[in-house]
């Protein structure tokens, strides 16, 4: 077969695609929870092969199948011909996911906001999914799917019935965001801020604003519009490449008279955002404050929870230099727990290379500093991340005694067995997402 009849097989296989779609209810890559009159992709990941539930899902429900595997669909059509027209056969389920979602993109006439940054990009896109919510009917990328299976299912998750789409856009390599971009094609978007998240994926801190910027070369590109966060010196930078693109400017001084429900002076820059983009769509400033006070975080998102007789600040999600300094910073200085005992458990960071040891060093002496002033009791950190650090401090007995290092959680888990578990104590955890949907601290909320 030349390389023409294969471009226009693949073609007629993107125009049938996109005609099923648009009679379908969506997609799904999730037998568990897949629908009836839904398209299912079978994604072959690096644990879970999705072709291999192609089968079983025909069975269950009244679905169209995507899948790359020529032996399963040759088997699905010995068994049954009559499926022929619901089962549809292409050399890349991934891609093939994506090249849906841009055509079907091309078919949105709605606003496209992009949000992006090192930290608070979630948080950022909620406060805004709010805000709009008073007025327009909005969509925005649900939990965290921001990645390149994440934005191709969230562009196909907007339907004729929004005004208004918001897509969370992460990355840790140069050349995603510009990827995501080339799906999502938005039409607004902002960069939250240039901080060390994935420093070592990026290459230090110049990669990440390249890699960031790569959204704002992108609506630069196109005569889009950006909403800069002028609290950023490297953002604003940025911008001079092309001032004409920004929409607006907000800094986290343009916060007042709103009372947030959000712990830290690093969130007033995420509501200062939210706000920003709701003056910008002329939506009334009563509508904005009422949203943004009744915003709640969740998602071990900086939330307070219980934990035997303790009080637990809970943040969970996103660990980075920048944002575990932020968190631990907001923590230590929240007005209603000043004089309470406090204790912190922190978790390593990961995707730091190079700067790995001197990062968790820089973690360690904020806490020790903490410690000396006495207004930190006990330090807790986990992974062998920290050894090198640890070793910096193990001949100072009396910060030595006060800041304890384990292996691995289970380690920390004997550790209370053993000295007794704290009670009655003001306690932080911090750390990135563990194995599997939960955050790894979660399963310290569960030991007793």
């Amino acid at each position: 077969m030349n390389n023409s009849s294969v471009d226009e097989k693949g073609a007629q296989i993107s125009q049938t695609l996109l005609d099923i779609f648009l009679q379908s209810s969506g997609v799904s890559i999730d037998t568990r929870t897949i629908k009836d009159n839904q398209i299912f992709f079978g994604i072959k990941g690096q644990t879970v092969d999705g072709n291999q539930f192609a089968e079983q899902v025909l069975k269950d429900k009244k679905v169209w199948v995507v899948i790359s595997d020529e032996n399963i669909y040759n088997k699905i059509l010995k068994e049954d011909q009559d499926l022929k027209d619901k089962v549809i056969f292409v050399k890349d389920s991934f891609e093939t996911l994506q090249s849906l979602a841009k055509s079907y993109r091309a078919l949105i006439s709605i606003p496209i906001i992009a949000i992006t940054g090192s930290n608070g990009k979630t948080t950022t896109k909620e406060l805004t999914r709010d805000v709009l919510n008073t007025t327009f009917k909005t969509y925005a990328t649900e939990g965290n799917l921001n990645n390149h299976l994440g934005v191709p299912l969230s562009i196909l998750s907007v339907s004729k019935n929004h005004e208004i789409a918001i897509i969370e856009m992460g990355a840790n390599h140069k050349g995603e965001i510009k990827m995501l971009c080339d799906i999502a094609q938005p039409t607004h978007g902002l960069i939250t801020n240039i901080g060390k998240a994935h420093i070592g994926e990026f290459g230090g801190i110049e990669g990440v604003v390249e890699a960031k910027g790569e959204l704002f070369n992108y609506l630069a590109d196109n005569n889009w519009k950006f909403f800069l966060n002028e609290d950023d010196v490297r953002l604003v930078k940025l911008s001079l490449k092309k001032p004409s693109v920004i929409a607006s400017t907000y800094s986290k001084s343009d916060v007042f008279e709103v009372v947030s429900k959000l712990e830290g002076d690093h969130n007033l820059q995420n509501i200062a955002a939210a706000m920003a983009i709701g003056n910008y769509f002329d939506i009334p400033q009563d509508r904005i404050k009422k949203a943004i006070e009744a915003y709640t975080p969740n998602l071990g998102r900086s939330e307070w929870k219980l934990w035997l007789s303790n009080k637990v600040f809970f943040d969970a999600y996103n660990a980075n230099p920048s944002s575990m300094k932020v968190a631990f910073d907001t923590f230590m200085n929240i007005p209603s727990i000043k004089i309470e005992p406090k204790l912190v458990i922190f978790g390593p960071m990961k995707e730091l290379g190079t700067y790995s040891n001197t990062e968790h060093q820089e973690l360690v002496n904020h806490a020790k500093a903490y410690i000396e002033q006495e207004q930190l009791k006990m330090a807790y950190f986990i992974g062998e991340e920290y050894k090198m650090a640890k070793e910096s401090i193990e001949n100072n007995s009396q910060i030595s005694e006060k800041m304890l290092f384990f292996s691995e959680i289970a380690s920390l888990k004997d550790h209370f067995a053993s000295s007794g578990f704290p009670k009655g104590q003001t306690i932080f955890m911090k750390s990135s997402h563990g194995p599997g949907k939960n955050p790894l601290f979660e399963q310290i909320l569960d030991w007793e």
